[in-house]
């Protein structure tokens, strides 16, 4: 039960076209990151955070499914209808899904889901080519999270799902 209100709310306030704290973190690690390789850093973009977004909670309806395709549409119908605009020019999205135990008391948590994200992505050949792009200029992520109880005292199990959505135009 503790679960499905988490989804609710990560839902509801996503829908709200709010950045969450974790949202934010990510697009960090991922400047940090480009910063490390001498690349600018990515700006922050509703557009972007908005197909991210989108895409996020298509992924959290099946744990099962990792995709770039939702329902038939692709990254650039999901850019499309959150530009409001047919025309754009360079976009890309990432996605990573992982599962994660963490004690409760563990004040570092977004940190470290931040961090798992972004090796991800590094690890990935076309997904890093993605995130270390020197065209890509705006960035959105949006992450979202289902928790639940293990069955071990003082440890909660996080099921994530990433989605970062770069592009060369606001």
């Amino acid at each position: 039960m503790k679960a499905i209100i988490y989804i609710a709310f990560f839902l509801i306030s996503a829908s709200a076209f709010a950045q969450t704290a974790l949202d934010s973190i990510v697009l960090k690690k991922a400047n940090e990151y480009r910063d490390s390789l001498c690349l600018p850093k990515l700006e922050f973009s509703r557009t972007c955070f908005a197909a991210a977004e989108s895409q996020a909670a298509f992924q959290m309806k099946d744990l099962s499914k990792i995709t770039h395709d939702q329902n038939g549409s692709d990254i650039g119908d999901r850019y499309k209808k959150a530009s409001g605009s047919s025309r754009f020019g360079f976009v890309g999205e990432i996605i990573a899904a992982c599962g994660k135990n963490f004690r409760d008391s563990d004040s570092l948590i977004n940190e470290k889901i931040a961090y798992a994200l972004i090796e991800q992505w590094k690890s990935s050949k076309d997904h890093n080519a993605i995130l270390t792009s020197p065209r890509m200029k705006y960035a959105g992520a949006s992450v979202l999270i289902v928790v639940s109880k293990m069955g071990i005292r003082g440890w909660t199990r996080y099921d994530i799902r990433g989605v970062m959505v770069l592009s060369d135009t606001k």
